[in-house]
């Protein structure tokens, strides 16, 4: 996995809004720091049921992170919104 693994991501820490019908999600800032000793291209995220398994969500970073040195880190906001 090279640093990069499953993080656990508690129902109670999500920060919740809703403007003009627009209900959004937030949690605390992510950050995984890698055990590199090769090149590894990170393409995004997702995020699984704890339970169950099933991808809820995916999202695409919008250039893809390049982790190739031990200490590398990529700092991700998990976030959805429901319109």
């Amino acid at each position: 996995t090279l640093g990069y693994a499953a993080a656990t991501l508690t129902d109670t820490s999500w920060t919740e809004s809703n403007i003009a019908n627009v209900a959004t999600a937030v949690y605390a800032a992510q950050t995984f720091t890698f055990t590199a000793g090769t090149a590894v291209t990170i393409y995004g995220y997702f995020v699984v049921g704890a339970t169950d398994g099933i991808i809820r969500w995916a999202e695409l970073f919008v250039a893809p992170f390049v982790a190739q040195f031990t200490g590398d880190s990529v700092v991700l906001t998990p976030q959805f919104t429901l319109v």
